[in-house]
Order: C-alpha cells, then sequence, then structure tokens
C-alpha cells in the first residue's frame, strides 16, 4: 500500500521541496502566460474578457472541486487506480 509521506518531512534535504516548490511555480507561471494567448486565438478578440475570464474562473473552480474529488475517491476505494485506468483509457 503506497503511504504518501511530506516532502517536508525530509528536512534533512531540502533539494527535493526546492525543485518542487519550482516546477509548481513555473507551472502556475506557464498557465499565467498561455491562458490568454490559448483564449485570444480559440474564440478571437471580440469577447476577449469574458472568455479569458471564464477560462481563468474554471481554472480556479477546477482547482476547488478536484481537490475534494480526490479526496472522496481516495476514501471510497483506497487508491487512484482506478482513476488512472479510466484517465488513461478515455485518451
Amino acid at each position: 500500500m503506497f503511504v504518501a509521506v511530506p516532502v517536508t518531512a525530509s528536512a534533512a534535504h531540502p533539494l527535493p521541496l526546492l525543485l518542487l516548490a519550482s516546477l509548481i511555480g513555473f507551472n502556475y507561471g506557464a498557465n499565467l502566460a498561455l491562458f490568454p494567448s490559448f483564449s485570444k486565438d480559440l474564440w478571437g478578440m471580440k469577447h476577449f474578457g469574458v472568455n479569458y475570464g471564464l477560462l481563468f474562473t474554471a481554472w480556479g473552480c477546477g482547482g476547488l472541486v478536484m481537490g475534494r474529488v480526490s479526496e472522496t475517491l481516495l476514501a471510497r476505494s483506497g487508491g487512484f487506480t482506478g482513476s488512472f485506468v479510466i484517465a488513461g483509457r478515455s485518451s
């Protein structure tokens, strides 16, 4: 069985925490840079502000809701194997 160990538990080795925080920060910055151009290219400039606002709001709602969904999935099934199998088959 998989046991989650917090990254901060390894206080003797701060490098993994630094690398993980850097990757999360780069991903966040990349999303902030790509969302406006993606919105403009996909839907045009006519309603750019509304479309970009909806896209950004959906990103935030997904982060809020999917955290709860993943916790519910973990509590009911005991793991994430089923969700990875479903995601792998649907793509």
